[in-house]
């Protein structure tokens, strides 16, 4: 009798392999020794879109890579919103004594974003206590720079406006500070994200959180207030934990430019818990709190090594025209622009997996724009789709040479490599499939190797021994599937097969090498 794992691995395997081949024509070799060449993609090609790789759906927009043809699909799509809009009056209640409603949780924003999700993708989602100076409480569904600015003074918070505590207080009318040391403030935020991780922490259809709890938006820095409106270093760790003891399975994302904090997040296991976050893509200073970080001896081996382990997120600042460093730089002789070539290289310098599809902005001293594919130049076009195509995880296979076993069996060897950033930070089951001249699938096998030891610096060679087949013509194929197990209620969310940088991928995922002969 079957196991359930085993019953499990068995389905897996048949509807892996389930569909029926399309009749072609490719030319065949007959062992003992023949070698598959599969067909490469372009370098530049943008059809291949694997999860926590590439450019992801900013806010609901894909503004810079359009869903056009031979695009590939969202796999990551990220919003933001504040914790008063999850922690909400209950208006069941009678008023408490300092006239406001207790508070009560409503998770159906993010209920409904998960809902939203199109099949394969899944949210990268930041919840944040504090907005900038003078900015109001942008539409959970819209990037904040595209908010109207006509807003009322309630939305200047960012904590619950209920319950009987005040959790912040003003700085010179300009914007609303949460009390960062404060011992009721620190417990109610801990307790919000222990009910937030009760609910969604390990959910299938989440990608990452941002550890946003400090600073202007939840990006651990309040440039420009007086330092009594400012953490300690002890407090900073605080509100960290406030996600990091909470959330145990999910991928948490620790922004660079604190860095006791963020090695501090770094340094917890398993490795695969925390990655991080760099905003200023696209500035020549982008690498300066990286680099901090990477002055320190433990902090440089925490973070040099966490690309292998969990997803690492840079994010666009605004293309500013008054300041060199940040300027678009369109070169008069190949029409590229600097900040993009910027961008690129610092991604691929520091194994970025993610980059935003939608937050790129250009201010000038009249105006600020949102930057969209229609507006770029070809020569600017081919550099977004340079992000695309190499940023994340992209693996192909090169060659496949198959011999003869004594046994009587023939050996696969498939030579593999990693044309991005990272190796895969999710878990797959790549499946050898072998047809024959009728299309029935004659033997099917698990391919031995682990994806997430697939990085950029590595060509493995990967042996799989198959049992003897009677003479003829067969395919092969391979399938590399989502191997999670994952509850009934959540098998909605299971992962698209993963994209290979190859040509001829079939309906359902699964790629042709081409045609072998048994004698």
């Amino acid at each position: 009798m079957f196991k359930p794992q085993k019953l499990l691995m068995l389905s897996v395997v048949l509807t892996a392999c389930a569909h029926n081949i399309p009749s072609q024509t490719v030319q065949t070799q007959a062992l003992p020794y023949q070698v598959l060449r599969p067909v490469q993609l372009d370098p530049l090609d943008v059809q291949v879109s694997n999860p926590r790789s590439g450019l992801f759906t900013w806010f609901g927009n894909r503004f810079i890579l359009p869903p056009l043809s031979g695009v590939g699909p969202s796999r990551d799509n990220y919003f933001r919103t504040l914790w008063k809009h999850l922690e909400v009056p209950d208006t069941s209640r009678p008023l408490l004594p300092n006239k406001k409603y207790p508070c009560k949780y409503d998770f159906s924003w993010l209920d409904s974003k998960f809902q939203a999700l199109q099949p394969g993708e899944r949210l990268g989602i930041r919840l944040q206590p504090m907005l900038g100076m003078n900015e109001a409480a942008y539409p959970p569904n819209i990037d904040k720079n595209l908010a109207n600015d006509d807003w009322q003074l309630d939305d200047r918070y960012g904590v619950p406006t209920c319950g009987p505590d005040e959790l912040g207080q003003w700085y010179e009318n300009k914007v609303y500070v949460p009390k960062w040391g404060d011992a009721t403030f620190q417990n109610r935020l801990t307790g919000f994200y222990k009910a937030l991780a009760e609910r969604y922490d390990g959910h299938a259809g989440l990608s990452f959180l941002d550890i946003g709890t400090y600073g202007f938006w939840g990006e651990w820095h309040l440039y420009g207030l007086p330092e009594s409106y400012k953490a300690t270093e002890p407090q900073k760790k605080i509100l960290a934990d406030a996600m990091l003891s909470t959330f145990r399975t999910t991928p948490l994302l620790m922004m660079v430019n604190q860095t006791d904090t963020l090695e501090y997040a770094l340094g917890l296991t398993p490795t695969s818990r925390v990655g991080w976050r760099s905003d200023s893509l696209g500035w020549e200073e982008f690498n300066v709190a990286i680099e901090r970080c990477r002055a320190r001896i433990t902090c440089k081996t925490l973070f040099d090594e966490r690309y292998k382990f969990a997803p690492t997120v840079t994010e666009f600042s605004p293309s500013e025209e008054s300041d060199p460093r940040h300027s678009w730089g369109t070169n008069p002789q190949t029409g590229t622009s600097a900040f993009l070539q910027r961008a690129f290289t610092e991604a691929v310098r520091y194994h970025s997996s993610l980059v935003p599809n939608g937050n790129l902005l250009r201010k000038t001293a009249s105006e600020t724009t949102v930057i969209k594919w229609e507006v770029l130049t070809e020569p600017e076009r081919q550099q977004v789709k340079q992000l695309q195509a190499t940023l994340g995880f992209k693996p192909t296979i090169d060659q496949v040479t198959l011999t003869p076993l004594d046994t009587g069996g023939f050996r696969i060897q498939s030579r593999w490599k990693n044309l991005g950033t990272t190796p895969a930070l999710d878990s797959w089951k790549p499946l050898w499939c072998i047809r024959n001249a009728a299309g029935t699938v004659v033997h099917s096998q698990w391919i031995n190797i682990n994806l997430k030891n697939l990085t950029p610096d590595r060509i493995p060679y990967i042996n799989d021994d198959l049992p003897a087949l009677p003479s003829g013509t067969y395919t092969l194929e391979i399938s590399i599937t989502d191997s999670r197990t994952l509850p009934a209620d959540q098998e909605r969310y299971r992962l698209k097969p993963l994209m290979l940088s190859l040509q001829g991928q079939l309906p359902d995922g699964a790629y042709n090498l081409g045609q072998f002969t048994l004698p």
